[in-house]
């Protein structure tokens, strides 16, 4: 992203992460009466440091360079002398960090315009507290905009609050998506890319490929991820005997990733909810045909002429049959068009532009 984003006063951009909790963190540590967060955890097979609300993933296209870590202060001055100055923007990640950074904000009377990004699913899954309800209501108040990355999510906020000024901006790939060359693959396979979880809609991709494997012997469907619900899939896969035709090829790097999307015939997304999943996104980087369920989102992020979108009752009926026809017409589907109508919409730099216009607004 730093390559991306235009110089101010002829300085680069430099984007400050605290990783240990944020100013004066009394709501956590003396009303809710926890610890503040601290751990770390993995994402794909790639750590990532999690403290408080401000989770830095490997799936987002950031240059390391441009991050500055560092202990959070508990006054405004001690923040101002870790800057180097005020900060021109604060970028929040989360619901609970722009409601911490509001009090605290509103507190030490910096008045520093500040924004949330909100990928969280759902909304009310922060909002089962009074105390905090409350206060994401007032936030309108002085936060800025609400960047989400899925439609749904807008209705999600003015829900809460009218008063909230909302935009939607699209996850980008990775910049290792970009480098691959477009590849065409010669077997009859399927592929997955995500966390091994409930909302994912697995047990029904693998009920539907007992399905399609009637009318497709030769069919292979790979699985690339891992989670909580691997071993009950796995169970799952040997109850039905199709130990010869899911292959869980565990956690992979983008580098992986990327040429493995590229060795498939088609890419399935079966899940039951998404906001703007990021291995869809790949997949069409790749110009991989796509294959996703309707759940408010997914087909939403499925651009026109990149896939099929269909209904599924959760018996993988309806599945199995949209993939047997995707993979008839798969050849049908030029590879180089659906990348580059993925690349107008998911490159980081469309990404960068974006986001910069939010901060110029912001900023006023």
């Amino acid at each position: 992203m730093k390559e991306h984003l235009p110089r101010l006063s002829g300085q680069d951009w430099i984007i400050v992460v605290w990783h240990e909790g944020l100013p004066i963190d009394l709501p956590n540590r003396y009303i809710r009466k926890i610890a503040p967060k601290n751990f770390d955890w993995e994402d794909e097979g790639c750590q990532v440091k999690h403290r408080q609300a401000t989770i830095l993933s490997h799936r987002l296209p950031f240059s390391q360079d441009m991050f500055l870590l560092g202990p959070m202060r508990r006054t405004y001055n001690e923040v101002k002398n870790a800057l180097g100055g005020t900060p021109d923007l604060v970028w929040t990640v989360t619901l609970s960090s722009a409601i911490l950074w509001n009090w605290f904000d509103s507190r030490e009377l910096i008045n520093t315009p500040f924004f949330l990004q909100e990928h969280s699913n759902p909304l009310s899954m922060h909002l089962n507290k009074k105390y905090k309800l409350k206060a994401a209501r007032s936030l309108v108040k002085r936060m800025k905009k609400v960047i989400v990355v899925a439609e749904r999510q807008i209705q999600e906020f003015t829900d809460l609050s009218e008063g909230y000024n909302c935009e939607v901006i699209s996850n980008p790939v990775d910049p290792t998506f970009l480098k691959n060359t477009i590849t065409t693959p010669t077997n009859k396979s399927i592929i997955y890319v995500g966390r091994l979880s409930w909302e994912k809609g697995l047990q029904r991709l693998i009920m539907a490929s007992r399905l399609i494997l009637k009318k497709e012997p030769l069919l292979k469907v790979n699985i690339v991820g891992y989670g909580e619900l691997e071993q009950e899939l796995r169970q799952m896969v040997s109850d039905y005997q199709l130990e010869s035709v899911v292959n869980f090829m565990g956690p992979k790097t983008a580098d992986e990733i990327a040429f493995i999307l590229g060795e498939n015939e088609i890419f399935v997304l079966p899940s039951y909810y998404e906001n703007c999943p990021v291995s869809l996104l790949e997949a069409q980087v790749k110009g991989v045909p796509c294959l996703v369920t309707n759940n408010g989102a997914s087909e939403k992020v499925l651009l026109t002429g990149n896939g099929i979108s269909l209904d599924d009752d959760g018996s993988g009926k309806q599945l199995a049959e949209g993939v047997r026809r995707l993979l008839n017409q798969s050849r049908e589907y030029n590879r180089k068009e659906i990348r580059q109508r993925a690349l107008k919409k998911f490159a980081p730099a469309v990404f960068a532009e974006n986001f910069y216009s939010s901060f110029k607004e912001v900023m006023g």
